[in-house]
């Protein structure tokens, strides 16, 4: 059996990876161990970088109606309310989803899995990956589905596995970090105290850290903490049997009941040291693992493979070289890693025992919070950085500078393409509804230019007319007179110049994108 992409692992990042290349126009084969989706809620939380993807897919106002947007987030501590820092619209302006919400895992997995039936594809569940080699040709790959043994040659294979990921293992990719000494609860459960729902707690103490996560339904919160002490090395434990002392290390009066789930866990902080070898590409937890904090997990895989798909689609079209690949590993490798080290800092911050650390957390972190986030640049940096808007690309291969006469804060080259409505076709609409298509899409900001010849199957242009140069989109894009941006299929700029010139463009398009003809 035959299929240009072979997805190992159907959990979100594998869904995503799945639907990617299907909006793509490219076959692929995804298998998963699994009996069928996940169940359980698991991680919790989506970030709007990853509801700009879905507004793209043509999903995100599902997600939104089923979700729990988080109004405000509380600090706890020693039993008493420290901090509330309100979080409905932190990033408005910022994106189209300037609020936090939780979304669930396995809604997330449901949610993808619809839309790849609506695209035509579906998931060999109960199939297991068992072997797996490649040559510079392709990818050979054996499956075992109800005992029978399939071959697949395929011509790319995505590891989307997890951590414990079987592809990982088979072409021996190293996977260094280390395992937190602490193990950790988790339980999805009703919750009664006065302390408000809809919202976020954080409760500190000296020797606990536990934090509750609104969810969708009655009083319903996702509770995680440290495991008590005297439990440690037990198995079977329910939270029934923990709910006192947790309780009473929180220092606040609650009762949890109407528990769905509990589970208890290690957590890892580990990271391959590349994300591919040959015709083969890991994402997600088989990539990286790191802590919870911040709610960055399945949203980091999930732009890992939106970020590898259309690459994979443009060089199985014959549009690209083969080069363009090497540009996954270069710009998500050096975010992965610098995720694991801040995540690492910042839980082994909040968990620590240390007695300065603890000082540090319960008397400095309350009042620190308040002041900081009482200014507009930190509150938008925050938000930047956790929505995951932040995240750039300056100075890899895909990104380019031309002429450089932008105003001082314009975006560049690697920056996600900015939030800003304009008026296209007599109408005022966002710009991200103009950039759904799976093409690169040329932005000309000239009032009398013509541009000709880009216009393909894989280049779309669009002239911003204006003549008043002072308008909100001029001013978000830093163009004072004329420009041009180039934007890839993943919505990020990938050339810019002060100077239309189509030779600037074509120059870029046949070498930092490697397109095979222009």
């Amino acid at each position: 059996m035959k299929t240009s992409v072979l997805i190992v692992g159907a959990g979100p990042t594998g869904l995503m990876a799945a639907c990617q290349l299907k909006r793509f126009g490219v076959d692929c084969i995804i298998i998963d161990s699994k009996s069928g989706p996940t169940i359980e809620s698991r991680a919790l939380v989506v970030q709007s970088r990853t509801l700009e993807i879905y507004e793209q897919m043509g999903i995100s106002s599902k997600a939104v109606e089923d979700g729990q947007t988080i109004e405000r987030a509380n600090l706890i501590v020693e039993g008493k309310i420290a901090r509330t820092i309100p979080i409905g619209e932190i990033g408005k302006g910022l994106s189209p989803f300037p609020f936090l919400l939780v979304y669930e895992q396995f809604k997330n997995e449901k949610l993808l899995l619809e839309h790849l039936k609506s695209l035509g594809g579906d998931v060999w569940w109960n199939t297991k990956l068992a072997e797996l080699s490649q040559n510079d040709n392709e990818v050979n790959a054996v499956v075992e589905k109800k005992g029978e043994q399939i071959k697949i040659q395929a011509g790319y294979v995505i590891g989307a596995d997890g951590a414990k990921s079987a592809v990982r293992h088979q072409l021996d990719f190293t996977f260094t970090g280390g395992t937190y000494e602490n193990i950790f609860f988790v339980a999805d459960t009703e919750a009664e105290w006065d302390f408000g729902y809809e919202q976020l707690f954080l409760c500190i103490s000296k020797n606990t850290f536990s934090g509750m996560f609104a969810m969708k339904g009655y009083h319903r919160f996702r509770l995680i903490g440290i495991m008590p002490k005297d439990f440690q090395n037990s198995d079977n434990v329910t939270l029934d049997e923990i709910e006192q002392e947790v309780v009473s290390k929180m220092g606040v009066n609650v009762d949890f009941k109407n528990t769905s789930w509990f589970s208890i866990y290690r957590l890892h902080h580990r990271c391959v040291d590349s994300f591919s070898k040959g015709r083969v590409f890991l994402a997600g937890d088989a990539a990286h693992i790191h802590s919870p904090v911040g709610g960055q997990g399945m949203n980091t895989g999930l732009q890992d493979v939106y970020n590898l798909a259309w690459k994979l689609a443009y060089v199985i079209k014959g549009v690209a070289s083969p080069k363009l690949l090497d540009t996954y590993n270069e710009e998500r490798l050096p975010f992965a890693k610098r995720l694991v080290r801040t995540t690492d800092r910042m839980f082994s911050f909040v968990t620590s025992e240390n007695i300065i650390i603890e000082f540090l957390r319960v008397k400095l972190l309350p009042p620190l919070s308040g002041i900081l986030l009482k200014r507009g640049f930190f509150r938008k940096f925050m938000f930047m950085t956790v929505s995951q808007i932040g995240i750039e690309y300056r100075n890899r291969s895909l990104s380019l500078n031309g002429g450089n006469d932008f105003l001082k804060d314009a975006p560049e080259p690697g920056d996600r393409t900015p939030y800003v409505f304009l008026h296209h076709n007599g109408n005022r609409v966002s710009i991200y509804e103009l950039l759904k298509e799976t093409r690169f899409h040329l932005l000309i900001f000239d009032d009398e230019a013509e541009i000709n010849g880009f216009e393909s199957e894989f280049v779309k242009v669009i002239y911003v007319r204006d003549r008043n140069k002072n308008t909100e989109t001029y001013k978000k894009f830093g163009v004072k007179n004329k420009g041009v941006f180039l934007i890839r299929p993943d919505n990020y700029i990938g050339f810019r110049s002060s100077n239309v010139s189509s030779q600037e463009i074509k120059k870029y398009l046949s070498g930092r994108a490697h397109f095979n003809s222009v």
